[in-house]
């Protein structure tokens, strides 16, 4: 009988531990060795570059792509709640009034 698979130690973190660590490598760009020391001193676990790529592949690439997914769909959501009114005035000028639920994001970056 063939032995069961292992699961790399940084996979088997409690979920806390594994966003803690996805947070360093993704958001704080920490380096693998870096990370390694963190990981050392704050949960005790001693990592391999070799376990710090497993987990970066499964864990952190995959939240990327979604974070970056979520973020295209809200721009996409955002410019499809705009409304834009352009009123021509009797004194050859325009009147533009922005509305809908993304102007104010419109408003603060203008």
């Amino acid at each position: 009988m063939p032995k069961p698979a292992k699961i790399p130690a940084l996979l088997a973190m409690p979920r806390e531990q594994q966003d803690a660590l996805a947070k360093w490598l993704i958001e704080d760009r920490l380096t693998y060795d870096a990370a390694r020391k963190r990981l050392a001193a704050e949960f005790g676990i001693k990592a391999t570059d070799s376990a710090l790529t497993v987990f970066w592949a499964r864990v952190c690439e995959p939240r990327r792509w979604a974070e970056q997914r979520r973020a295209e769909n809200e721009q996409r959501e955002g410019r499809l709640l705009l409304q834009i009114t352009v009123r021509a005035r009797f004194d050859n000028t325009l009147e533009i009034t922005v509305g809908g639920p993304a102007a104010e994001n419109v408003r603060q970056s203008a």
